[in-house]
């Protein structure tokens, strides 16, 4: 039977109760003779709750009692690379290569985070050690390898300084700039988009050929994750045309009126938690922009990513909706038209209902998620979307695919605003950080 202290702790993880998390902790150590295993799955609960502290503090307790159990020592490394403590991971992580050395993962993780420490040489070392058991596992080699390489030449200083250069090579535009546009754009019931550019989008956006054949097998693999993270496991990017649609997003993008691009602080986080995917994800979009301008091509006004949310805090949204009257709603959520007529006071609101996207599925109901939105939701939107708008406000909601709805709307005269995930703050969704009960409509 499970340990009751150690049930405490779970149950109180998987409510997200941080002071029945902290009790069950206080008690911990005075406890007689605990499983290790049992203690290792409760501090996992805790640090899959997002908090990050008390699970290191856990994993503490149970490499006090179980000193030489190598995977706690692994996911005590975990829990403070998702913290940003690199160096306390990294130590972690060497003990758990040393009690157990022939545990991929474990020395996978230990070259990891020398690379993203700087420690070439090292890391190599480590890599070189691998052994791999199956193909998955040797992809792994070549993607990490790559991800190296990739920090090697572009080190978070750099990165931050291409985020700057974005700014002074494009027009910066702040949170009111934007939302004159906006209010311009209504009145004058001309084509006009704001999109936004972030991870998911990042994944897409390729720099030039000779970057792609630099990383081709990091770009593979993560462009890979994503599409399984929207569409699911089986999901044939080449079949379906995905790929070939996603080829377009750079060009796309440059055409729109304004685009937000990820804020330095952001690709600070991704730097500090070494994240294999998130750094180039959020890296790209800038070094891309930057590759199209020296190659003469369109450039569009940015602004921060985050200009969905700074526009809702800022009390710009509710106004530029009730100016519109009348607006479309490109969006998973059946009950988003309903909410927004009663809070907006707006004549019509009409849905163009898609799918959800797939890693989303813990946070909505089966008829959020019914259906295929690629290619066969997509396209129809599309055939839908190729009419005369006359000015009509869209909002959009549909992650990557936003982009290409957006620019369908604007060339057909309507006025196309990404402000994607803030619908669900709006209905009370926690799918962000910060999303609580004050963004509720």
């Amino acid at each position: 039977m499970p340990n009751a202290v150690l049930q405490e702790m779970q149950d109180a993880a998987r409510r997200k109760d941080r002071e029945a998390v902290e009790a069950a902790l206080v008690r911990l150590p005075a406890e007689g003779e605990l499983d290790s295993f049992e203690q290792l799955v409760a501090a996992i609960e805790v640090k899959e709750a997002g908090f990050r502290g008390k699970a290191i503090r856990a994993f503490h307790e149970l490499l006090r009692r179980d000193p030489t159990y190598a995977v706690g020592h692994y996911e005590l490394g975990v829990a403070h690379r998702w913290n940003g403590q690199r160096q306390e991971a990294i130590l972690a992580v060497k003990h758990a290569v040393r009690f157990a050395p022939d545990e991929f993962r474990y020395r996978a993780l230990f070259a990891h985070l020398l690379y993203a420490e700087g420690a070439y040489p090292e890391a190599e070392a480590q890599a070189a050690l691998l052994t791999p058991g199956n193909p998955e596992e040797l992809e792994h080699v070549q993607v990490l390898r790559e991800f190296g390489l990739y920090l090697r030449e572009q080190p978070q200083g750099r990165a931050l300084q291409h985020v700057q250069q974005v700014r002074d090579t494009y027009y910066w535009m702040s949170t009111e700039e934007v939302a004159a546009a906006i209010n311009k754009a209504i009145d004058e019931r001309r084509g006009f988009s704001l999109i936004r550019m972030g991870d998911g989008e990042g994944a897409f956006t390729k720099v030039d050929p000779a970057d792609e054949a630099r990383y081709a097998a990091l770009y593979a693999w993560m462009r890979r994750d994503w599409e399984k993270a929207l569409f699911g496991q089986n999901f044939n990017a080449r079949g379906t045309g995905y790929a070939s649609l996603v080829d377009t997003l750079l060009d796309v993008s440059l055409e729109q009126d304004i685009v937000g691009v990820p804020y330095a602080s952001w690709v600070d986080h991704e730097y500090a938690i070494s994240s294999l995917r998130g750094v180039p994800c959020v890296l790209n979009v800038h070094r891309a922009y930057l590759a199209a301008a020296e190659r003469g091509q369109r450039r569009p006004a940015v602004c921060d990513q985050r200009i969905h949310v700074e526009l809702h805090h800022r009390g710009f949204v509710e106004p530029i909706l009730r100016r519109a009257g009348s607006v479309g709603v490109i969006s998973c959520h059946s009950q988003l038209p309903a909410k927004m007529k009663e809070a907006f006071g707006l004549a019509e609101v009409e849905l163009f209902k898609i799918p959800g996207e797939k890693y989303t599925e813990g946070m909505r109901d089966q008829e959020q998620m019914s259906g295929e939105h690629f290619p066969f939701v997509f396209w129809d939107i599309v055939r839908r979307l190729s009419v005369p708008h006359d000015g009509r406000v869209f909002m959009i909601a549909a992650g990557t695919l936003a982009k290409f709805y957006a620019d369908v709307i604007r060339r057909h005269g309507g006025i196309a605003l990404d402000l994607g995930s803030l619908v669900d703050g709006w209905l009370n969704i926690s799918s962000r950080p910060g999303y609580d009960a004050s963004m509720k409509l």
